[in-house]
Parts: C-alpha cells; structure tokens; sequence
C-alpha cells in the first residue's frame, strides 16, 4: 500500500505547487491514485471476510448461459474502448447447476476483467460454456480465454497467490493490485468447485471454472 499512499501525498505537493496549466494533470493523477487505494482497501476487506468464514452463499438454481451472457455484455464496453474483441460462444441446453450468482458472477467478471487488460489492441477475448467430466464428476465448465502474452510455466502456480503479480502486469500499464485471482478462486471453492489455468507464451491464456453439477 505504500506505492498509492507515496504517489498521492507527490501529486498533493505537486498540485500545490503546480502552475495552473499543469494542475488538471496532477488532479488526474491523484484521482487515479485514490480509486488505486480505494481498490486495494475493499479487496483486502473482502479476502478478509472470506479468511474469517463471514462470506455465506446464497444459493439457487441459475441459468448459466444468462449469467454468462449478461457478463459478458457487462464488460463489451470495457473491450470496446481497449479495442479488444469480447465474444460469447453459449454451451447448449446444460445441466441443473445451483449456485450463488451474485458471487458466481464477481468471479467471472475478474477473469473476464483481467482478459481484456493483458489482450492488445485488436486482439480477442473469447468466453465459452461447456459440459465435461472431471475427476471430481461432470461440471459446468466455464473458459475465459484471451490473446494475450501468456505465462510462462514456472509462474504459473503463483498466479492464485495474494499481491502476486506477473512481471509483464508490473511492467505493462494494467492497473491491478494482484488480489483478484485470489479472491476468485476463494469464490469458487465456497462452490465445491475449482479455477484451472492453461498457457502459452505469445499465444494465450485460458481460464477453466469448473462448477460441480
């Protein structure tokens, strides 16, 4: 937290010493750096809950494909203004599958998230639905894929873990505080499920939610 906190106190002493036409960049700067804290703080707060068990699901039978689908539509504008291209490929007539949606739908919505951050312009998000087995039972499966740079294998166990973030995250100009995949994949346990991860450098990456039927 000390990055945000030693960039807002520079922009504060900058916009006060600032001349009048440099102030509305400054100003931007320390608004960006606020909503960065701001982000970090409920992140926190909210891996908190799950760490002392107050986070219950509600659980009900969902249309997944509809929930998927509005995802999907949630997020169209944010690809839009990256130029990314975000599509939805349905699964069918699927199983009975009963979960929370609102949490369902924050996991998702990280993952979708995330996609389109590290895809380059004119590149492509791709969301799809299917049925597998796996060895736990047939699942829902739920696949974000993008074309972004990858991960290479010796990092990818590490992407799950609090605050970790990829050396092409730290480098390239995505926001981000590295607690997303964490607070999803907690999301998705609360389900008896799991969040699997196949990637290819240069090529993709594609994450599997994978929703006991």
């Amino acid at each position: 937290m000390r990055t945000p906190v030693t960039n807002i106190k520079m922009r504060g002493y900058l916009l006060r010493e600032a001349p009048p036409e440099q102030q509305a960049m400054h100003l931007e700067a320390l608004e960006r750096e606020t909503e960065r804290l701001s982000r970090m703080v409920e992140a926190m707060l909210e891996l908190s809950r799950f760490d002392a068990g107050l986070v219950q699901l509600s659980r009900e039978e969902i249309d997944v494909n509809r929930l998927v689908s509005d995802a999907v539509t949630r997020f169209s504008p944010a690809a839009e203004d990256r130029g990314v291209t975000l599509s939805f490929v349905p699964g069918g007539p699927l199983p009975r599958t009963v979960a929370d949606p609102t949490h369902l739908a924050r996991a998702l919505g990280i993952l979708i998230d995330n996609a389109i951050r590290y895809t380059s312009q004119e590149g492509r998000v791709a969301v799809r639905l299917g049925h597998q087995a796996s060895p736990d039972g047939d699942c829902v499966t739920i696949q974000v894929e993008d074309a972004g740079p990858g991960i290479a294998p010796e990092i990818l166990p590490l992407i799950f873990n609090r605050f970790y973030r990829t050396e092409h995250a730290r480098d390239s100009s995505a926001s981000g505080v590295g607690l997303g995949l964490a607070i999803a994949q907690e999301i998705i346990n609360l389900h008896e499920g799991s969040i699997t991860v196949d990637s290819e450098l240069d090529q993709h990456t594609t994450f599997t939610i994978w929703l006991p039927v």
